[in-house]
């Protein structure tokens, strides 16, 4: 149930920012999903390129086990590849 509740929140938040026009440009998100390990689910990638068809289930490849250690380990990784290199968003 907590998973279907996440992937509502993540479909419902990419198609917010898809349709305001005014900001959508400047708007990039990554997904990291976990459990006793960190998997990136999406890379960084500009909100208009991001399918909200498709699954953002957290339990997908995953237990059921909830180490947020290892996900906020590699959302901050993520963040600062990003922040050091804007350039590079595919």
């Amino acid at each position: 149930m907590l998973a279907e509740l996440v992937e509502t929140a993540v479909t419902d938040f990419v198609e917010w920012f898809q349709t305001r026009s005014s900001i959508r440009a400047n708007i990039s998100l990554a997904i990291v999903t976990f459990d006793n390990y960190a998997k990136e689910h999406t890379p960084i990638t500009p909100i208009v390129d991001v399918e909200p068809t498709r699954s953002f289930n957290p339990l997908v490849d995953h237990g059921k086990v909830t180490e947020i250690s290892n996900g906020l380990e590699d959302a901050y990784r993520i963040a600062q590849q990003h922040l050091n290199h804007p350039e590079a968003i595919r």
